[in-house]
């Protein structure tokens, strides 16, 4: 599967609100772990204004054994 210019290779970890999977960044070639909030979570404004901070925190950090943030998106698909 892909999503945007990341191609889903599996699925790594799954959480209360969000699955991670390993996935490969097509412009770099390189992986990257790729967090997905769980299906209506998105829809919700905490759950994705809680997202956000998460990933804003993210930014802050510096440690070889933290992955870096490289991109937020999300898209929210409405049933017609």
């Amino acid at each position: 599967m892909r999503i945007r210019h990341y191609e889903i290779w599996k699925p790594i970890n799954s959480g209360g609100t969000a699955n991670v999977y390993l996935a490969i960044d097509l412009h770099d070639g390189k992986p990257v772990a790729l967090k997905k909030l769980k299906n209506g979570l998105l829809e919700n404004p905490v759950m994705r204004e809680k997202f956000i901070e998460e990933a804003n925190r993210y930014l802050y950090l510096n440690h070889p054994n933290i992955v870096k943030l490289k991109d937020l998106f999300w898209t929210i698909k409405k049933a017609i």
